[in-house]
């Protein structure tokens, strides 16, 4: 593919693409599967286990959420965020049900839940770009290009 890249006031053509088209090329590229798995990851980062409050992440059912008198965080997973209009109903369902009967300890759960998953896809997204380009794209950046990233 022959680019047209800019220095100063003038154009030249090359071989060699630059940051930006590599970072766009990369990005359009990476798969969802990999974007949920990072997402996930650093959600279990920030919510690390510490003392006084037990953490559930990302419960699919409302029996994987123990019913006792102990403070518990419950992690949603992205894909179930505030904008969704079935994630209130399946919230409600899991604060009031415990597998098939009801939940005695409701008042023991703090819900974490996103307003939405689109900002937290678009930069795991925008870092998995950046990984790629650095683990295997860096070589076939020109040395000025090399330059201004540091």
């Amino acid at each position: 593919m022959l680019l047209l890249p800019s220095e100063r006031n003038s154009y030249r053509f090359s071989f060699t693409p630059n940051l930006n088209k590599l970072f766009a090329d990369r990005q359009a590229n990476v798969q969802e599967p990999k974007v949920q798995e990072l997402i996930k990851k650093e959600i279990q980062k920030v919510f690390a286990n510490g003392t006084g409050m037990e953490r559930i992440f990302f419960p699919e059912k409302s029996s994987q959420i123990p019913d006792r008198p102990v403070l518990t965080m419950v992690v949603m997973d992205s894909k179930y965020c505030m904008e969704d209009k079935g994630c209130p109903q399946l919230l409600e369902t899991m604060i009031r049900e415990y597998g098939t009967s009801a939940r005695t300890f409701k008042s023991a759960l703090i819900w974490t839940v996103a307003d939405s998953s689109a900002p937290l896809k678009a930069e795991a997204r925008k870092w998995l770009a950046w990984q790629e380009i650095e683990n295997g794209d860096y070589d076939r950046l020109d040395d000025k290009t090399k330059k201004g990233i540091g």
